[in-house]
């Protein structure tokens, strides 16, 4: 987990490409594979959110390498306490 004074009780986080369990599209496990140290699992997401206890989360590049249409993700995101899922032409208020 990356550790930083600046993220503490942040009003918001943008965070990059997340696999919600882990897999990949292709049924490859992410700690194999060769970008694993460059994305977080949504485990990772939740984590980084309460420790730095940011009130909302917002997570780009969902892709379809995950196996998952945005449908799926739109679901998932009823489920967690202020994180999101970002789409295209979506805008943030800061």
């Amino acid at each position: 987990m990356p550790i930083d004074e600046l993220y503490f009780d942040a009003d918001v986080m943008i965070i990059s490409l997340v696999s919600d369990d882990g897999i990949l599209g292709d049924e490859t496990m992410l700690k194999e594979a060769p970008f694993k140290d460059e994305i977080f699992t949504l485990d990772e997401v939740m984590e980084i959110k309460k420790y730095y206890r940011i009130k909302k989360m917002v997570v780009t590049h969902i892709d379809e390498i995950w196996g998952k249409s945005y449908g799926y993700y739109n679901e998932l995101e009823k489920k967690l306490d202020n994180i999101f899922f970002a789409y295209d032409g979506m805008e943030i208020i800061v």
